[in-house]
Formats: C-alpha cells, sequence, structure tokens
C-alpha cells in the first residue's frame, strides 16, 4: 500500500509584511511546510506498516525545488518526495494546482490513499484536497479527525456540527485531515540528516503531460491586507449591570456595527 501525503512549501505568513497602502510583501518571508500539512504527514506516518509506504508529493514554483524543501518534508518521515517544479505554478489557484498533483499521483502509479491538511497556510481555499479527488475520480472527504487502515476499507471519523460520522471508504481514496487530528514532532537533527538522503524525482509540467497543462484562465490581481474595524474606544460607567445594559444598547446602534 503507497500513501501519498500532499504537501505545500510556501512562504511563512508570520513573517509577512503589510505596507502603508494594504498591500502584502512576502520579500522576507521564509520558505516552509504549511502548518496543516505537517499534520497530514503526522497522520500518514501513523497509518505506515511494514505493507504500507508513505511518500510525499509537492507541486510548486522553482523555489519548492531547494533542499531546505526537501529535508523539512523527508526529515518528518516519508520514504520518497515527489515534485512538480515549475514557474508556471507560481501564483497558481486551487484548480492549477490540483491538476499538477493529481497527474504526479497518476505518474507515481499505485498509490492506495491521498492524505492532505484542512487547506493552506496561505491561502486556506480548503478546495486543492477535493480537486484532486475529483481529477483522480476518487472519494474523497474532508473534517476527517480519525482515520484507520483495514485492508481495503479505510475507516474514518469526521466531527459535524452536533454530531461525528464514522464511515468505512473502500480505497483508493483522498482525506483531507483537520487541523487537530494529530500532533506533529518535531525532527530532530538525525531525521533531518537522513532525510537529505533519501530520493528526490522532480517533474516539469511538461513531463506529466496535457493532464498537467496550467491554463492560466484565472490570474492573481491584487493581495491587499483586510483592515480591521476601527475601535470606538467607548467607555460604560455605572455598575455592572447598568453597564452591560448600555453596552447592549450601543451595540444595537449602527454608528456601533
Amino acid at each position: 500500500m503507497t500513501i501519498a501525503v500532499l504537501c505545500k512549501w510556501c512562504p511563512d505568513p508570520e513573517d509577512l509584511e503589510v505596507r502603508s497602502d494594504g498591500s502584502v510583501s512576502l520579500e522576507r518571508s521564509r520558505w516552509t511546510i504549511s502548518e496543516y500539512d505537517r499534520v497530514a504527514l503526522e497522520v500518514s506516518m501513523s497509518l505506515a506498516s511494514a505493507t504500507a509506504t508513505v511518500v510525499a508529493v509537492v507541486a510548486g514554483p522553482v523555489q519548492v525545488g531547494t533542499s531546505a524543501a526537501h529535508k523539512a518534508i523527508l526529515s518528518r518521515g516519508p520514504e520518497a518526495l515527489f515534485m512538480v517544479v515549475d514557474d508556471r505554478l507560481a501564483d497558481a489557484d486551487a484548480r492549477q494546482t490540483a491538476s499538477a498533483l493529481a497527474a504526479g499521483i497518476d505518474r507515481i502509479g499505485d498509490v492506495d490513499l491521498v492524505v492532505c491538511g484542512a487547506g493552506s497556510v496561505d491561502l486556506y481555499a480548503q478546495q486543492v484536497g477535493i480537486q484532486v479527488g475529483e481529477r483522480l475520480g476518487w472519494p474523497t472527504l474532508n473534517g476527517v479527525t480519525t482515520v484507520s487502515l483495514d485492508g481495503p476499507l479505510c475507516r474514518i471519523e469526521r466531527r459535524l456540527d452536533g454530531e461525528i460520522d464514522t464511515l468505512d471508504v473502500r480505497l483508493p481514496a483522498v482525506l483531507a485531515v483537520t487541523a487537530d487530528a494529530a500532533l506533529p514532532r518535531i525532527p530532530g537533527m538525525r531525521e533531518i540528516l537522513s532525510g537529505g538522503k533519501k530520493p528526490t524525482t522532480v517533474w516539469s509540467l511538461d513531463d506529466l503531460g496535457p493532464s498537467a497543462t496550467v491554463d492560466r484562465s484565472s490570474r492573481v490581481l491584487t493581495t491587499v491586507a483586510r483592515r480591521g474595524a476601527a475601535r470606538q474606544q467607548v467607555l460604560f460607567d455605572g455598575t455592572a449591570a447598568e453597564a452591560a445594559q448600555k453596552l447592549v444598547q450601543a451595540l444595537r446602534r449602527e454608528d456601533m456595527v
């Protein structure tokens, strides 16, 4: 059995800079694994056994092809890394990224389970996993909190509003796990060094054929930071009950919304 984990190597949003005009600069941001994908890696490694192999699959521009990306991903346990590296994937939307990832999974062959995070740390569109599943023609579920394997079946739990669903899904399948599905471990120096020695396969979009083509039917025009609402800085005096009543009345007024 082969488990493929979808990973995104992207700028760390903690390092982004918001300029005075609201535009966002990532020039000083270091690149890292999306924190949601670290959870997906941990879940996948917990499923690994003598009969299950975990590999990682990444798609993106030339920045994903660095040795730092290789070590950071492979130090978390996967036995091999498959990368679709092409500058045409810079600023790719979810559909374009999903096309490249699905084509890569097809090229790997004999993949039984695809695991991804709930979303990416930079965009959090929550679409890539679903669209990869659609392109592969496999059952796809999101909101997954626990996963276990039983032969050709995958038993999952999904936490929904007011209830927990337990489902048996026949493999192959695509699962998007929630941020609390596992606690990612921090690789030690031994894991980092050994990760650099694991095999890595790199493809371009052209290597993967027409199914991975980026048609650029959409493109990013601008990215601006959302402006927070101005604080009203109103103080309410009186007893606790009186202040609470004044607060409720103020919140109901349009000038406080």
